[in-house]
């Protein structure tokens, strides 16, 4: 992962300065400003720009111009911090793998606590050309002296993790067992008996250079606490003795340092042992960088999703009020044309009239855009076109499209499709408010859900606590 972590920061760096100096048109005062350029111009082509763009223009009043250069900006914005956050995460997880792999200083496992399950390190012990991998089992700490005496129960378990001493398992006795006369509280006494003295003895001393095939022995071990008392067998098995490999030597003495150091919160891996190399298996350290770069890669996807959500909670919030004022932008058109103004003095007077009582929201904001192209002289037809993409709603659309189709063709009976149209207008505002008075009931039922638990709770407490 470092190898990896290390490329690709250098390909970030390649790619920022490859596209400062083909590009400088996109150079700006951010590192990755012009490699975002590059990137956002690839992209004007696609579904998402177009798509973003419409969100923008129906976010604010702006021409077609505007809207491709503001999409522009907002996605070599985005891109631009994207690229920075993905820098900068990749240096931590460099930093990272750095501080994983020093080997100046012994390792440092960290020991489970007391009570949890045993964990196993994986080890590779080398010894020159020779390599080979070691499983190790770290065994939780063990309890101090008023833990244990709570927990005199648990002293067997811990017996049979130490009887075996340096031996594999007690499968596989060959060497001298660890026979503790006093738990680690030293408050229990433990009295140790051997069917068979001659292969083990009650100190422990094993016999295993005197047989010349395996042998079973029952060793017990009786638990005192000098009102009670309790014994437990152990079925063992002696094999002959013989001298151990490299490895077997290894192992042995990382058991050896597994079990004297029980009481740590960590184990202190040497760095060799007799000559053989201890290095903690690298696979560990690969797996948590690996997850600290990938979690940090989603969650820079997900805050770059943020940023382009904003515009779009900004255009549907928009959206909504120019949704709430359509019946009175409608019904003051066919108001004014009923009266005798046009379509084009019928929308400069409504502006008028929006711009006397304060001139704040989305309508106001389309309306001010067409009557200022209408007043510079601009074609009805296409700002009228443009009202009805910039509002993002198919109502506005609907009605701009009346408009058009009558400036176009000439329609006699437009007053009468725009009073239906008001008409219209009129109830599916009655629609919408009655839709958010019941979205508002739903969510008062969740205080009322909880209210509710609240009182069963109360209610059923002096029942169950006098069950």
């Amino acid at each position: 992962m470092l190898y990896f972590a290390s490329f690709f920061g250098l390909c970030l760096i390649s790619l920022a300065m490859i596209s400062r100096k083909c590009f400088s048109k996109y150079k700006g005062k951010e590192l990755f400003s012009a490699a975002a350029g590059v990137l956002t111009e690839k992209l004007r082509k696609t579904v998402l720009f177009e798509n973003l763009k419409q969100e923008i223009r129906r976010s604010e009043t702006m021409n077609e111009r505007k809207a491709e250069e503001e999409t522009a900006k907002l996605i070599s914005g985005v891109i631009g911090k994207g690229l920075k956050l993905v820098f900068v995460l990749d240096i931590m997880v460099i930093f990272l793998g750095l501080l994983g792999n020093d080997s100046g200083d012994p390792e440092r496992i960290k020991r489970p606590k007391a009570g949890d399950d045993p964990v196993k390190i994986s080890l590779v012990l080398k010894n020159g050309s020779s390599e080979s991998d070691y499983e190790l089992e770290l065994l939780p700490r063990e309890y101090s002296s008023d833990e244990f005496r709570e927990m005199a129960d648990k002293a067997y378990t811990y017996l049979d993790g130490t009887i075996k001493g340096n031996n594999k398992d007690l499968e596989n006795i060959m060497y001298d067992l660890k026979l503790p006369k006093t738990d680690e509280s030293g408050t229990l006494m433990i009295e140790w008996r051997s069917d068979d003295t001659l292969l083990i003895a009650g100190d422990g001393t094993v016999y295993s250079r005197e047989i010349s095939s395996a042998k079973e022995v029952k060793l017990t071990a009786v638990i005192k606490d000098g009102k009670h008392d309790t014994e437990r067998t152990w079925k063992l098995r002696v094999v002959p003795y013989k001298v151990s490999g490299w490895v077997e030597k290894a192992e042995e003495e990382l058991r050896s340092l597994e079990e004297e150091s029980r009481n740590d919160k960590e184990l202190i891996l040497p760095d060799s042992i007799d000559g053989v190399t201890v290095k903690k298996d690298s696979d560990e350290g690969i797996s948590t960088v690996c997850k600290v770069f990938i979690f940090g890669i989603i969650l820079i996807i997900v805050y770059m999703i943020l940023l382009v959500n904003k515009v779009k909670k900004r255009a549907d919030a928009r959206q909504e009020e120019m949704l709430h004022d359509y019946s009175y932008f409608v019904s003051s058109i066919v108001l004014k044309m009923s009266s005798g103004l046009s379509i084009r003095e019928t929308m400069i007077s409504i502006c008028e009239d929006m711009k006397k009582r304060g001139g704040t929201g989305g309508l106001y904001e389309e309306l001010l855009y067409v009557v200022n192209g209408l007043r510079n002289g601009r074609d009805e037809r296409t700002v009228y076109s443009e009202m009805a993409r910039g509002s993002g709603t198919g109502e506005y659309r609907r009605l701009m499209s009346l408009i058009v189709r009558n400036l176009e063709r000439g329609n006699s009976n437009l007053l009468e499709l725009l009073q239906k149209e008001e008409k219209d207008a009129f109830n599916e505002r009655k629609l919408r408010a009655r839709k958010k008075g019941e979205e508002a009931a739903e969510k008062l039922l969740i205080p009322m859900f909880i209210l509710l638990i609240t009182v069963i709770g109360i209610v059923m407490f002096p029942a169950i606590k006098n069950f």
